[in-house]
């Protein structure tokens, strides 16, 4: 008669497993194990997830709340750069910082080929900062330039408020 243990293991053949080996996780719990590492990797990874979801739903309901301006209805025009612009910086500001801060949720609802439109934080920010709220003059050329680029930020901020849409309901 065999007996489990060093005999029934020796044996070719035989189906026993090896006693599985629990490392020390530490004192962690009461129980003495990380709920994290009992969880898993994955089930952590869809934990953490799903939290950064919650939280973008928040930010997103701010964004759409406070933050939100009606784009201009007309050209930037040197007579309306100091009534819109404020309006257009505000609005883009806060989507390019919600898409930099969710990039890693909102990103995959962009459009591959819309994907290099979308300027990095850091160019929205030399954007923001070379126009100023207020000029006591501007010159007709760069009035121009400027509404030439609030049409490409308003694209942009349109793509990344459409992806915004869709990441909210992961």
């Amino acid at each position: 008669m065999l007996q489990h243990g060093a005999e029934a293991s020796s044996h070719r053949g035989t189906f026993s497993r090896p006693a599985a080996v629990v490392p020390d996780l530490g004192p962690s719990s009461s129980s003495g194990i990380d709920l994290d590492l009992y969880l898993g990797n994955s089930e952590r990874q869809r934990e953490l997830k799903r939290q950064r979801v919650e939280e973008l739903k928040e930010a997103a309901q701010e964004y759409y709340g406070k933050d939100f301006e009606s784009w201009p209805h007309a050209s930037i025009t040197r007579g309306r750069y100091a009534l819109y612009i404020s309006k257009v910086k505000k609005r883009a500001l806060s989507a390019f910082q919600l898409y930099e801060k969710y990039l890693d949720l909102i990103k995959p609802f962009v459009p591959v080929e819309q994907r290099s439109k979308i300027w990095p934080l850091s160019k929205f920010k030399e954007w923001y900062n070379a126009n100023p709220d207020n000029v006591e003059y501007m010159s007709t050329s760069k009035a121009d330039a400027v509404d030439n680029q609030y049409r490409d930020i308003k694209q942009q901020v349109g793509i990344i408020e459409e992806a915004l849409h869709k990441a909210k309901s992961l």
